[in-house]
């Protein structure tokens, strides 16, 4: 083949490559537009804590509300395009951690491949690489490998972003499992009175929901996710005898919580125990692990025979925190394949693959609140809208 023929062929790939590119450009924005059609006034932002928009799946939502990033910079001072959750195609609105800033688009951000880049000049704060990963100093912690990393506040440091995309989630689709848990979706179908235990660590517990920060709270403060749980439960079955009951204490374990289920967990006598233990399960063995729940279950269900169980697998440690990241990575799986239902019923809700699949797009310091093993506001939203699908009954 010669010369002119072989520069022909790579010239004609490459046009039908720029013409695929094209028009699949042209139908996302096409599609986008669709979806921004659709929208009323009050879909185009959401400048404070909002229930409904906060309980809408991230895995079949095509506008994402108050996505949280942290704009860090590089070494050299100089800040990357961050990557969303999805790749966006409109950008609807840029606040401040607060949510009582509104950035301007073009001076303050720009959308640019689907991620967000701030420009010189912009008004919104970038943080500087040697606050991240500082030589000394306060609120820190140290870093795998020798040094320190920030420990903590990471939401007064973050942004957040509302905006529209049209690419398709790219994970696991959490399971609705309503099916298997037949007592507990009956009484709320029948609008009984219904006893919910939350039992586990400081995730549990709701450390760090901004709701929670500090002795008042701090804006936007957003409720815990057994909280909005709660009341998107008596909005989506109309009635109000849907009590939480949350015994969790932070920095607890699986042991710990066997230990202490009589008196925080069987006496209360619930008709469904969630509970989520894990992340402070750092060196125990999986099997271990599961044994721990199964006597806690065991221990709860002495009290009412008919409870039910939702059993979360953890989210994970920062793997840059040194101390913290340990045996929790292999416990979902463990939990998969254990046999709980030798105990009680009880269905495992997967938070460790959910977390694993916002973090394939995103940054740790950007779903996170103390840098270590807590989520912040947007990855809180992830546990509600994990319990609500976990309660559904599939069609």
């Amino acid at each position: 083949m010669n010369k002119c023929k072989i520069f022909m062929r790579v010239l004609c790939l490459f046009l039908v490559a720029v013409m695929l590119t094209v028009s699949f450009s042209g139908c996302a924005q096409i599609k986008s537009n669709k979806i921004m059609k659709g929208l009323s006034e009050e879909d185009m932002d959401c400048p404070a804590y909002d229930l409904e928009k906060y309980t809408n799946y991230y895995w079949d939502s095509d506008v994402i509300y108050n996505e949280s990033v942290m704009p860090l910079e590089e070494e050299d001072g100089s800040i990357k395009p961050i990557p969303l959750m999805y790749k966006a195609t409109k950008i609807l609105a840029v606040r401040n951690s607060h949510l009582d800033v509104l950035y301007e688009e073009g001076k303050d951000y720009v959308l640019k491949d689907g991620m967000l880049v701030i420009p010189e000049g912009s008004s919104i704060n970038t943080i500087e690489y040697t606050t991240y990963y500082p030589a000394e100093g306060e609120r820190i912690t140290e870093k795998t490998g020798g040094g320190y990393i920030l420990g903590g506040g990471l939401h007064e440091l973050q942004i957040a972003v509302t905006y529209i995309h049209t690419d398709k989630w790219q994970g696991t689709v959490p399971k609705a499992q309503g099916g298997s848990l037949p007592k507990t979706v009956e009484k709320l179908k029948n609008k009984e009175p219904i006893k919910i235990l939350i039992y586990g660590d400081s995730i549990c517990e709701g450390a760090e929901a901004t709701s929670t920060v500090g002795e008042d709270g701090t804006a936007p403060y957003m409720p815990t996710w057994f909280s909005m749980f709660e009341k998107k439960l008596k909005e989506v079955y109309d009635y109000d005898e849907i009590e939480i009951i949350n015994t969790a204490v932070g920095g607890s374990d699986s042991q710990w919580g066997y230990q202490n289920s009589t008196e925080r967990g069987r006496n209360y006598e619930p008709d469904l125990a969630i509970i989520g233990y894990g992340m402070n399960d750092i060196a125990r063995d999986p099997v271990e692990f599961c044994d721990n729940i199964s006597y806690i279950m065991m221990d709860i269900t002495s009290g009412n025979p008919d409870c039910e169980y939702i059993l979360i697998s953890t989210m994970l440690a920062n793997p840059e925190s040194a101390h913290f990241f340990g045996t929790q990575q292999y416990f979902n799986e463990a939990m998969q394949k254990y046999n709980w239902n030798f105990t009680a019923t009880a269905v495992v809700a997967d938070m460790t693959t959910l977390y694993s699949d916002i973090l394939a797009q995103k940054r740790y310091w950007d779903i996170n609140s103390n840098n270590i093993n807590h989520p912040n506001d947007f990855l809180i939203r992830a546990y509600a809208q994990l319990m609500l699908r976990t309660l559904e009954v599939e069609e």
